[in-house]
């Protein structure tokens, strides 16, 4: 599992933070606060640093795991209307990165 690295991707159009400014300021302490990030690591003990995978797609940073996670707590959604959100909503690929 990766930690911070960036995936990059195509977004033509900025997400709307006006229509959910809690997300906003959630985003704006994350990127502040990156140690909130790495606080979750000990939370993945066998996690694997993207250095020492050889082999394998690499999967989602441990940056992405928490904004995950915190979304589905801020909007009280299940797995599946995640999953859903992150192919539709452009303002939950903004935060999820």
């Amino acid at each position: 599992m990766r930690i911070l690295k960036q995936q990059c991707f195509f977004n033509f159009e900025d997400a709307d933070w006006n229509k959910d400014p809690e997300l906003m300021g959630m985003d704006v302490i994350l990127e502040q606060n990156k140690q909130i990030i790495l606080e979750a690591k000990a939370c993945f003990p066998n996690a694997k640093t993207e250095d020492q995978s050889v082999i394998g797609r690499g999967g989602m940073t441990l940056e992405q795991v928490v904004r995950c996670a915190i979304y589905m707590r801020h909007r009280r959604c299940t797995y599946k209307e995640l999953s859903l959100a992150t192919a539709d909503s452009k303002l939950c690929r903004a935060f999820t990165k």
